[in-house]
């Protein structure tokens, strides 16, 4: 999306549902500037009763189908739906990243849930990727029953370098007779040997596998004994691997997995509430039982996705509770005519209900500071003190963007006019984002601030990046469509009434949130505190994770 480019020629006009409908996919495709689309569409920015039902109609229904041709590009949710047997994609968090329909049925998950809805412990993840890790191919999970009576299940996974997860299959106990056939005149193994490899295939012992049969279990040991000499295997892993990859015969679980740096995770969990229907997702690191600190995330970086902010917020003796803000993650959008930031504090509250959290440190980042002030107003004594990371000041009606990057200042004008326009620029944005991939698909928000660009390709900065892919993309980047639309409120009058202590970090270099619009902050309200960091800027988050939680541990000590 090149939004700084000029077009050569007289963007065409929109003069039909069809012609609208076109200009859309072109722009999708790559083959029409973004800036040709803005020019066309500038009528129904400046008059909102240019929007005719038909031109709605063309325009949501262009936006479904972009959506889905985006979903078909995305490389996770492409090599699950390749398997024929139940697949899931994890992200090295252990976050679920994709399911097919399969993996949906057999466990009943969906993404954003842990590694644990599918049976597999933090110990049992951890050893998985340390053998990938020493033995650079792919390896064998366990899957424990989630309920009594559910066989023990046995899956293949490898680590898929270009997509940035594992990816895990079940090893399935039968096959297309076209393999059946293949077992029996490539390596003469009878009926009766291959029904015993197929139990190995999923996971069965000799004693299970008899008893299943109604079978000795000498004659079963028997007839393994003769399947390994046939398959030229030396042990029962060996033979059952072999027959897991006929079954599902997909050739990525046979390919060599790249070279993973595999650390002693810090734990990240998952949870979900309910409230009035709607489900509500939250995650919790660092350390159990320490300094309560709710973190309200912004739309970039998600939520824990980094080893060190783990680690770090486990050094520092804070437990970390996150509410995945609705359009993000799991999080449900808010009913029908539910305010958006008031949909996310009764979330919150929810939570802090449930966990029983009182005197809790407010930590926000981005936009999420406007809803982290109606918290405070809300929770009241509940809350300890707030700490904000690159927060906007409210833009008043008629304020300049002209100190923006362009993209910005796209988004936030068609946010003053029609939410239609809003929605069509970001559903343009996540289409590139998905063909971009998990490793790239920032560059569309960064590639205007080249420093920031150049942070978050280093290793160090990049492997978090699939999981905040993930995490804003999983419902059509809804949550990022509700944040525009209220970075384009006023809200001054809330930010004027904060009763809370309030640190503001920003970077001195950002771009995207000016430094000049924070300091305005501290003229509302003598609470605000300004902490500039030199030459930091939106990545502040991440770069200055430390001092960030450094200085809420010091202030739970010196209050």
């Amino acid at each position: 999306m090149n939004a700084s480019s000029v077009p050569l020629q007289q963007p065409p006009a929109l003069s039909s549902p069809e012609s609208l409908s076109e200009l859309l996919h072109e722009v999708a495709g790559g083959r029409a500037e973004f800036t040709d689309l803005i020019a066309s569409l500038s009528p129904l920015i400046c008059d909102t009763e240019a929007l005719t039902p038909p031109m709605a109609l063309a325009m949501a229904v262009t936006l479904g189908e972009i959506d889905r041709q985006s979903r078909d590009g995305d490389q996770a949710h492409v090599l699950v739906d390749r398997q024929s047997a139940p697949a899931v994609a994890l992200l090295g968090s252990g976050v679920v990243a994709a399911a097919n329909a399969a993996a949906r049925q057999l466990f009943g998950i969906t993404p954003g849930e842990s590694h644990e809805a599918l049976g597999i412990n933090r110990a049992a993840f951890h050893a998985f990727r340390s053998r990938l890790f020493e033995y650079q191919g792919p390896s064998l999970l366990k899957v424990a029953p989630l309920q009594i009576g559910q066989p023990t299940l046995v899956m293949v996974g490898s680590y898929q370098q270009d997509a940035r997860i594992f990816l895990l299959t079940v090893l399935q106990h039968s096959w297309p007779d076209s393999i059946d056939r293949a077992l029996e005149d490539l390596f003469g193994l009878s009926l009766a040997e291959r029904e015993v490899l197929a139990g190995l295939a999923q996971g069965g012992s000799a004693e299970s596998i008899a008893a299943q049969r109604q079978r000795s279990l000498g004659t079963v040991r028997q007839q393994i004994k003769s399947i390994l000499q046939k398959l030229d295997a030396r042990t029962q892993v060996q033979a059952a691997s072999f027959a897991a990859a006929a079954a599902n015969a997909v050739s990525e679980s046979g390919r060599s997995s790249d070279r993973l740096q595999v650390l002693e995770s810090s734990t990240l969990t998952t949870g979900e509430l309910t409230r009035e229907g709607r489900r509500v997702g939250w995650r919790r690191y660092g350390r159990v039982g320490g300094h309560p600190v709710l973190l309200l995330h912004g739309p970039f970086f998600g939520v824990g996705e980094y080893e060190f902010e783990r680690q770090l917020s486990a050094h520092f003796g804070l437990d970390v509770f996150a509410v995945e803000r609705p359009g993000y993650g799991r999080t449900d959008p808010p009913m029908p005519q539910e305010d958006a930031v008031q949909c996310q504090v009764e979330d919150i509250l929810l939570l802090l209900d449930r966990q029983g959290l009182e005197g809790i440190q407010v930590l926000c980042h981005d936009i999420a500071f406007l809803p982290a002030l109606v918290l405070c107003e809300r929770a009241g004594e509940r809350v300890h003190s707030l700490t904000a990371v690159s927060a906007p000041a409210p833009l008043t009606p008629g304020m300049p963007l002209d100190p923006m990057p362009v993209q910005q200042r796209l988004f936030i004008s068609a946010a003053r006019h029609t939410a239609w326009l809003v929605r069509l620029l970001i559903r343009l944005g996540m289409s590139q984002m998905r063909k971009l991939g998990p490793e790239r698909w920032i560059e569309p928000i960064f590639g205007e601030v080249p420093a920031e660009m150049a942070l978050l390709r280093t290793p160090e900065f990049a492997c978090g990046l699939p999981g905040a892919y993930a995490f804003n993309l999983s419902q059509s980047a809804l949550g990022f469509e509700m944040d525009v639309l209220l970075t384009a409120r006023d809200w001054t009058e809330t930010a004027r009434a904060l009763r809370h202590p309030c640190t503001l970090f920003y970077g001195s270099e950002n771009r995207i949130t000016r430094p000049g619009l924070t300091s305005r902050l501290a003229e509302l309200n003598e609470r605000y505190v300004l902490r500039p960091i030199e030459g930091a800027g939106q990545t502040l988050a991440l770069t200055h994770c430390e001092t960030i939680l450094a200085h809420l541990a010091s202030e739970r000590r010196d209050g």
